[in-house]
């Protein structure tokens, strides 16, 4: 149980762990632009905040909104007056950036991706079916999306948890194919 000492942390960097924080939570900090600008600007320089407002072209209130909810979900953290990103800044930071070249790769073979629409519309089997993608894309990440595999995710130890919470047990993450259900 929290005693009300943080341990060498600092009151203004504390994150009050007791409402977990979620993936809804963490999606919403960065859907925004300006908000996703700002924890690219963290993440690639050490600058401070006036800095960071100047090269972004924020007013203060946009940036100090935006700021305090990277610290409130606890993608950042401010040190001597400097903003840097936590562990979860850099694991969102790297999976919106793969999530961005997924998407960027879908883009980019957007009339693949329509012939191959067209083809599952027609009567083919699903070797047939997986063939085809395989021949016509090169994105394993496409591959998989298109061939329904999908991620299973099991939890070990309390199962009535909100499956939206980040879980402080183990999770053990397997593929399955959608066709093995």
């Amino acid at each position: 149980m929290f005693n009300g000492r943080l341990h060498g942390w600092h009151k203004r960097n504390y994150v009050d762990m007791t409402s977990l924080i979620t993936k809804v939570k963490v999606l919403d900090a960065i859907a925004d632009r300006k908000t996703l600008s700002i924890l690219n600007m963290i993440a690639s320089s050490n600058s401070k905040s006036d800095m960071l407002i100047t090269q972004l072209g924020l007013s203060r209130k946009q940036y100090y909104s935006r700021i305090s909810l990277l610290l409130k979900v606890g993608m950042v953290k401010r040190h001597q007056g400097r903003y840097f990103l936590t562990s979860l800044g850099k694991v969102s930071r790297f999976a919106l950036m793969k999530f961005e070249q997924t998407i960027d790769e879908a883009v980019k073979g957007y009339w693949t991706l329509k012939a191959i629409d067209l083809m599952l519309e027609s009567s083919i089997t699903e070797e047939e079916c997986k063939r085809i993608i395989s021949t016509l894309t090169n994105s394993e990440e496409i591959k998989n999306a298109l061939t329904k595999i999908e991620v299973k995710v099991s939890r070990v130890g309390n199962r009535n948890r909100n499956e939206d919470q980040i879980a402080p047990e183990p999770v053990i993450i397997s593929a399955v194919n959608a066709t093995d259900k």
